[in-house]
This record gives structure tokens, C-alpha cells and sequence, in this order.
């Protein structure tokens, strides 16, 4: 079940690559691993697992430091940030065609929260935040 799951979800991002191959690869995010078609079911696990390349806490780390690297202590420009990781995550659902798997809704709730720690600390109100 879980290998299906796991094979399911890769099949339908690379039958959706040639909709963004020509925006970035894989390698534009610091990944430089065994291609995704290649990996065996333990080798995909580990990449979308806790501390995994593609696990939670890493993806949104680097969405995290996306957002905040740009805007640096602007409280606006991480409400902007923010507002675009949210109508990203629209895209990628229309994109995938629905309901995407469950591992990118925690990674948003992660990010999200993030940066509304840090809006927060520089002095913002997660009340005003809009999305």
C-alpha cells in the first residue's frame, strides 16, 4: 500500500514535469540525488521521511528561508511571502489535479506558522494576515 502510494505520487509529478521543467529542476533546490524515476521504494521513503530531503522539515526550511531571506525584517514583505507560498499551494493543487498527498499540507502548516511567528516578533499581528 505504502509502495503504491509512494510510486503513485512520483508517477503523477513527473507526468506533470513538462508542465514546470522549463522553471526550475530539482537541482535549482540543492538536490542532487539519484533521479526520481530511478529510486528504489526504500530510496523514495527516505527522501519524503522526517529528515529526508523532501520530508517536512527540510522543504519547509527552505521555504522558510525563501521568504525570510528576501525580505529580512519586513513585516510586509513576509505577509507578501507568505501570501505567495499560499496562492503557490493553489497552483500546485490545480496542477496535481486535486487533493495533493498529505506530507504538503503539514509542510504548509510548518511554514505558515513560521512565518507568522516572525511577522509576530517584528512587532506584526498574525490577526492582520490575510490568506
Amino acid at each position: 500500500m505504502a509502495r503504491d502510494l509512494v510510486q503513485e505520487s512520483f508517477m503523477k509529478l513527473w507526468e506533470k514535469r513538462k508542465e514546470v521543467e522549463n522553471r526550475f529542476s530539482l537541482s535549482d533546490l540543492g538536490y542532487e540525488g539519484k533521479a526520481i524515476t530511478e529510486l528504489t521504494e526504500d530510496e523514495a521513503k527516505e527522501l519524503i521521511s522526517e529528515d529526508g530531503f523532501f520530508g517536512v522539515k527540510k522543504t519547509a526550511q527552505r521555504e522558510i528561508d525563501f521568504v525570510l531571506n528576501f525580505a529580512k525584517d519586513n513585516i510586509e514583505l513576509i505577509k507578501e511571502g507568505r501570501k505567495g507560498m499560499i496562492q503557490g499551494f493553489k497552483e500546485a493543487e490545480k496542477i496535481w489535479g486535486g487533493k495533493l498527498p498529505d506530507i504538503a499540507y503539514k509542510t504548509q502548516e510548518v511554514v505558515l506558522k513560521a512565518l507568522d511567528k516572525r511577522i509576530e516578533e517584528l512587532g506584526g499581528h498574525s490577526l492582520d494576515i490575510e490568506g
